[in-house]
């Protein structure tokens, strides 16, 4: 195993990063997001994370299934407190109409 850097895995999986002069959160952010893609199978198909024993989630041509979500279950404890819950809607009505979510298109 390589190391496991930015930079490292840009290089790794062929991301152009020669515009990354210095570090910066955004710019960090957007190399990371096409390193995420890369890792969860974007333009290498090859690329899986599976147990031995796995074999079945894939057709004969290799391409992964459609398998049915895992159930987890019960639900997980919650670990947000109440204040926490009740200075988020405080803070999301504040910003109210001019949120950066309302700018995105959900599909």
């Amino acid at each position: 195993m390589g190391p496991n850097s930015l930079d490292a895995l840009c290089k790794r999986y062929s991301i152009d990063n020669a515009h990354r002069t210095k570090h910066g959160a955004l710019l960090d952010a957007e190399l990371l997001a096409e390193v995420y893609i890369e890792m969860s199978g974007g333009r290498q198909a090859a690329f899986r994370l599976v147990n031995a024993g796995d074999g079945d989630q894939y057709d004969a041509d290799g391409n992964v299934r459609k398998l049915p979500p895992l159930v987890r279950p019960r639900p997980l404890a919650p670990r947000i407190h109440p204040e926490e819950l009740e200075a988020h809607a405080k803070m999301v009505a504040k910003i109210g109409d001019k949120a950066l979510w309302n700018s995105v298109a959900v599909e």
